[in-house]
């Protein structure tokens, strides 16, 4: 198709010029600057880009690791468990700002048949006993309101702490004594401070007529059995640190009694001559029992115990027992 203008005349009408901002320009320049324009234009795709880094970690921790190093296993040391009972502390850390829950499954392999497995809290800390009057003994003061035990869960071992309230008008002398039983009935062993004589701690066992056992002294207050005991007799806080393998071992029960002295004495938890009979706080070496499943607050650590049961008409033969810590 033939143009309506011949070249000649375009050629023309393009070398004409304009006036812009007083001045003259070719037509010609125009047109080629509008044309490298419009050929020049883009849309933009997006404004910019926002990259975030993040190093995610577990938000619940078993025994503070993760999985898959949380595969945690609890060694029973007896090759033929029936009757028995074993118990294993643990932990679950909350690493998030917000509370968690987990739940416990559980499986055996071959079969559970025989085998009962149960959870408890850690005690933490229990306290004040206060100790309690010594009837028919005619000391100066007969209020006996002279101090304050407390009870630590400190995993492999128990601690008590004394706490002294009263004056011995007769100058700084005070001491503290233990007791322990395994069946709330006979004594097995004591530990003391003889402030009475060499200001230093001792072990005793209990001995066939009251404490008649080998009286042992512990050298700066660590006996040999894993026993610490700390305070002196011019002091009115003590501690005494006990293995729970002399408690019957983690998940026993068992029952003490304690002493505390001055010119007074003062027992807990109630009057008892110190060759009997002996009034007992009965308790075990774990907290109370810990229904699944188990909230965490933020931050937190919670320490428990998980503890298996076995049947004494169970099956010989090995075990595999198996508890998943699961999101609830």
């Amino acid at each position: 198709m033939e143009s309506k203008y011949p070249m000649k005349e375009i050629k023309g009408k393009l070398m004409r010029k304009l006036r812009i901002l007083g001045k003259e320009i070719p037509v010609i320049v125009v047109v080629s600057v509008l044309l490298i324009g419009v050929g020049s234009a883009t849309l933009l795709t997006y404004y910019g880009t926002i990259t975030a880094n993040v190093n995610v970690q577990q938000s619940i921790l078993l025994d503070n690791l993760a999985w898959p190093a949380s595969q945690v296993t609890d060694t029973i040391p007896e090759q033929a468990p029936g009757g028995e009972k074993f118990c294993f502390e643990h932990t679950l850390k909350n690493q998030m700002s917000v509370a968690g829950t987990v739940n416990f499954d559980s499986s055996c392999t071959p079969d559970c048949a025989g085998i009962t497995k149960s959870y408890y809290n850690s005690f933490g800390t229990l306290g004040p006993f206060n100790t309690v009057n010594q009837p028919g003994s005619g000391q100066v003061n007969p209020n006996f309101a002279h101090g304050q035990i407390y009870k630590t869960d400190l995993s492999q071992f128990i601690l008590w702490t004394f706490y002294l309230n009263d004056t011995n008008p007769n100058g700084p002398q005070y001491g503290v004594g233990l007791v322990i039983s395994s069946d709330s009935s006979t004594p097995i062993f004591q530990v003391y401070i003889a402030d009475w004589s060499d200001g230093l701690w001792h072990y005793q066992d209990y001995g066939a007529t009251c404490w008649s056992g080998a009286d042992v002294v512990c050298p700066s207050g660590v006996c040999a059995n894993g026993i610490v005991a700390t305070g002196t007799k011019t002091g009115k806080t003590f501690t005494i640190k006990v293995p729970k393998t002399l408690l019957g071992g983690i998940g026993s029960q068992f029952g003490w009694a304690s002493q505390l002295r001055t010119n007074l004495l003062g027992v807990y938890p109630a009057w008892t001559p110190w060759c009997g009979p002996f009034v007992w706080e009965t308790e075990s070496t774990v907290g109370n029992a810990l229904t699944p499943p188990v909230s965490i607050p933020s931050k937190t650590t919670k320490d428990f115990y998980i503890c298996y049961s076995f049947a004494p008409a169970i099956a010989p033969g090995t075990y595999t027992i198996t508890t998943g810590i699961v999101p609830q």
